[in-house]
């Protein structure tokens, strides 16, 4: 996603994973990469970058599951680098990423999907 770095809460995030085959779904909106069989269920993997109004991501290699209520949701990212604490109040500690609340990301589009 041309360079940006994001932070999602770990509090929001159940697993990462390598990105497992996806099946398309056909007349999905175009932020729905497919779904995926993840741990014996079937997950909706949505695509970060359209989320974000960003385009398509060209080659995600990840997938960051939450939970969307008792459901899970995966967002395809391009990588997760890192895991780590980023102290936000600190500007001299680099480039800081943006935050997410990606919870509320999927809900938006998961309700607006629901409602057309």
């Amino acid at each position: 996603m041309d360079g940006a770095r994001w932070a999602i809460p770990v509090a929001q995030v159940r697993e990462v994973l390598r990105l497992p085959p996806l099946v398309t779904v056909p007349g999905a909106p175009a932020s729905v990469r497919g779904v995926a069989a993840v741990r014996g269920g079937v997950v909706t993997v949505l695509d970060l970058a359209v989320l974000l109004g960003r385009g398509r991501a060209e080659t995600p290699g990840s997938i960051v599951l939450v939970s969307y209520g008792e459901r899970p949701v995966g967002l395809a990212v391009e990588a997760v680098p890192t895991v780590r604490t980023v102290d936000l109040s600190a500007p001299e500690s680099g480039a800081l990423p943006t935050v997410l609340d990606a919870v509320a990301l999927c809900a938006a589009h998961l309700l607006a999907s629901e409602e057309s």
